[in-house]
């Protein structure tokens, strides 16, 4: 099964080289554009746009570290988010300038203030999100020569139209608008809303008939924050719908705790739904998979019961704290998501205030083998405490959920 499964990943990676390789040659095809030194549209994997959230807020630091996990994930381009109702375009290029520093992806500026988008544009933003009816003019002016997600509203005016067809008609108006001031390089984006996701998708799906050669662009992320849900299924099925309209762009926010891990989430699964696409199947068997909570064929020992024939059976079924403190001191552990990194704190005493040992590693394992050795610990109740523990923060790493010492996981 493991060299099934590794022959199917090698496979499902070289299908996907293959295509970045052939780049040059799909750009001259109609429904492909360039973002920057991206090549996006039809003929590639729906790319990533991850989101910083607030990032004028941010300092510079801290922008860049978001930046650098986001790539990390798997993003392929990285969003300047700003504040709704202010204008900080000093903190546009501020932003843009910071993230350029640290990553070698495009980078979008994310507002429909023309201010902004000036200072974003003139800093070297390659994607403007987003042009619509009230600032098209303007930013045409200046941002001709980089790529644009156009949206159907009026910011200006308040309008924004909920039927699928009125939607349609008004972004293919300023669609045209945008191409007779002459910007080049638009993609459409009908607006994935949250409390209205069966209509938008269908306003994507006709947009798409009507318009095949415009790449699109869905905001997966403006449901997958509103939503309490897990955000892997979510992230995966909005993922396939997107596939299925031919989008070429997804926006990834992680705004939201709930939302963790959402960049690396859409970045498999758009390359999941393009094998799925390429290949003419189901998003299934292809070599890369989302399955995290979930095992997708049973390997584990059925519990046979003629076991306790012979045997003294007892149920366990009583949780004992420890009545005793181990003599070597006791332990906090929490989690660093900044490093993902488990970091258990060594105090000598429980009136310690200040730890005397910190042990760090990547998994359970290594840090309890590191805690044995070190003689950190000398009971076995103790020990078997530290495990536990230890084990439920590496799962809450994992999977994004939150780790409190002492508190149950699930």
């Amino acid at each position: 099964c493991d060299l099934l499964r590794k022959e199917l990943q090698r496979k499902a990676l070289q299908e996907l080289e293959a295509v970045e390789k052939n780049r040059d040659a799909l750009l001259k095809k109609p429904g492909n554009i360039e973002v920057g030194k991206l090549a996006v549209g039809k003929d590639f994997p729906m790319r990533v746009l991850a989101e910083i959230v607030d990032a004028a807020l941010m300092p510079d630091d801290e922008i860049q570290r978001l930046a650098k996990h986001f790539v990390n994930m798997g993003a392929d381009l990285i969003d300047v988010g700003m504040v709704a109702g202010e204008s900080r375009p000093s903190d546009a290029k501020r932003g843009v300038e910071a993230v350029k520093k640290v990553v070698d992806v495009p980078v979008s500026i994310d507002t429909l203030d023309p201010d902004e988008i000036r200072e974003a544009v003139a800093a070297g933003a390659d994607l403007v999100l987003s042009v619509d009816a009230g600032n098209v003019e303007q930013v045409a002016g200046f941002a001709s020569d980089v790529a644009a997600v156009v949206i159907p509203t009026n910011q200006h005016e308040g309008y924004f139209p909920r039927k699928a067809e009125d939607r349609i008609r008004f972004l293919e108006e300023i669609m045209k608008k945008a191409a007779r001031l002459g910007m080049k390089r638009l993609m459409a984006d009908l607006i994935l809303e949250p409390s209205n996701v069966l209509e938008s998708m269908l306003a994507f799906h006709d947009f798409a008939f009507r318009n095949p050669n415009v790449p699109l662009f869905v905001g997966v992320s403006n449901v997958t924050e509103l939503f309490d849900a897990d955000s892997v299924g979510i992230n995966a099925l909005l993922t396939r719908l997107s596939s299925e309209v031919n989008a070429s762009m997804l926006l990834a926010t992680e705004k939201s705790s709930k939302a963790k891990g959402t960049v690396r989430e859409e970045a498999v699964a758009a390359k999941m739904m393009f094998l799925a696409k390429r290949r003419g199947s189901v998003p299934k068997d292809l070599g890369i998979d989302l399955l995290i909570l979930k095992d997708k064929r049973k390997h584990e020992e059925a519990y046979d019961k003629t076991l306790e024939a012979d045997a003294h059976v007892t149920i366990a079924n009583e949780e004992n704290e420890l009545s005793t403190l181990d003599p070597q001191g006791i332990f906090r552990i929490i989690v660093d998501r900044n490093t993902e990194n488990i970091v258990a704190l060594h105090f000598a005493n429980a009136g310690a205030d200040k730890s005397s040992n910190i042990i760090k590693g990547k998994t359970a394992e290594t840090l309890y083998a590191k805690i044995v050795e070190t003689g950190l610990v000398t009971r076995l109740d103790h020990a078997a405490y530290l495990g536990s523990e230890l084990v439920k923060a590496e799962i809450a790493l994992k999977t994004g959920k939150e780790y409190i010492q002492d508190n149950k996981l699930f």
